[in-house]
């Protein structure tokens, strides 16, 4: 119940946060051969805190562009472009809030005079979507795109619960609490989507 409360707070947060952040997204890339933790007397997190944002973002704006494709197609059915940009936004939310976590931890770091385990990032390590959708036009390449979205989701959604076992970083396991629901949802949707396109 605690986890749940303060997961809601995070969202709550996160809606806020998101009407206040424009522009394009830009993070950092996560070093993770260290074995040291960040610790401070309100913040904690652990290598697999760390290797969970690293995987996780690259995902979240692969699914951005993915969205992105579908929204610049013609002949696609209202409701999945709803979903598609609920999505996209969702999935740049989620980016502001793991950089801004990241962020958090560096300053953490830089504080107590050590180096820091985040670095500038050099680029995306996810799925390029850029040849997903090529092939497809109109109802077709709706099907495509929920379908790739929704093995996304999925990937997204293990690589979380994975955080949620072996994470450290309590902060990150709220977002992530969230993160997890919203996903549920969104495939929910997807599964209705793709049976009225039938």
């Amino acid at each position: 119940m605690k986890r749940h409360l303060a997961a809601v707070a995070v969202l709550a947060a996160a809606l806020t946060l998101s009407g206040c952040v424009t522009g394009t997204v830009k993070g950092a890339a996560v070093q993770t051969a260290t074995t040291r933790d960040l610790e401070t007397t309100t913040v904690r997190a652990n290598n697999h805190d760390l290797n969970f944002i690293e995987q996780m973002r690259p995902l979240l704006r692969d699914t951005v562009t993915l969205g992105e494709q579908l929204l610049g197609s013609p002949g696609i059915d209202p409701a999945v472009r709803e979903l598609a940009q609920a999505s996209m936004n969702r999935e740049q939310d989620e980016i502001v809030r793991l950089n801004a976590l990241l962020e958090q931890w560096k300053k953490i770091d830089e504080g107590n005079g050590e180096a820091s385990t985040i670095l500038p990032e050099t680029g995306s390590k996810g799925v390029s979507p850029s040849e997903d959708l090529t092939e497809a036009t109109g109802t077709e390449r709706a099907r495509l795109y929920l379908s790739i979205l929704r093995g996304r989701l999925e990937l997204m959604i293990t690589l979380s619960e994975r955080q949620l076992e072996m994470g450290q970083s309590e902060t990150l396991k709220d977002q992530v609490d969230v993160m997890v629901t919203l996903k549920h949802d969104r495939i929910d949707r997807i599964d209705e989507l793709l049976a009225s396109l039938s």
